[in-house]
């Protein structure tokens, strides 16, 4: 019985009389090559600190590579772990949003269509130095970018 199997596991897995073999085959070709799914991107932030004056605005970019439209995607801006800015189903969530950051951030919407979801952060403080993640999501992939924040305090005394 058991040589009985092994001859049947050799037919299946000989190519040359086996249309499953074939598939199997095929199979594995279409899987393994590299595929550009439209689903996938990624994220790209700026290599270089961002620096914003103490009491003043800081834009911290961010952008979809290849560009396209960021408007149904959920986007979530980080602040080491505090939740800084959430954009989901087209519009501002601010449940999730640390005290910190309230009435202080905004998304901008003048190129979330071409992929530009950089947050705005007025007032900035100095504890807003620091690391920060743009993560995007697309309900399929999820990529994110990470970049620093420098708050620039400047004496008044010469």
């Amino acid at each position: 019985m058991e040589h009985r199997l092994d001859h049947d596991v050799m037919e299946i897995l000989n190519p040359s009389n086996s249309l499953l073999s074939n598939c199997v085959i095929t199979f594995i070709i279409i899987f393994k090559m590299p595929t550009l799914d439209s689903r996938q991107f990624s994220v790209i932030g700026p290599a270089e600190p961002i620096q914003a004056s103490l009491g003043g605005e800081a834009e911290l970019p961010c952008y979809l590579s290849p560009p396209q439209s960021a408007e149904h995607m959920e986007v979530v801006w980080f602040h080491s772990t505090h939740v800084v800015h959430v954009y989901r189903d087209g519009q501002d969530q601010f449940g999730d949003q640390s005290l910190n950051y309230q009435g202080r951030t905004e998304l901008k919407r003048d190129a979330i269509t071409s992929g530009n979801v950089t947050l705005k952060i007025w007032d900035v403080r100095y504890l807003d130095s620091g690391r920060y993640m743009c993560l995007l999501w697309n309900g399929f992939h999820q990529e994110e970018a990470d970049m620093e924040l420098k708050v620039l305090v400047f004496s008044h005394y010469h």
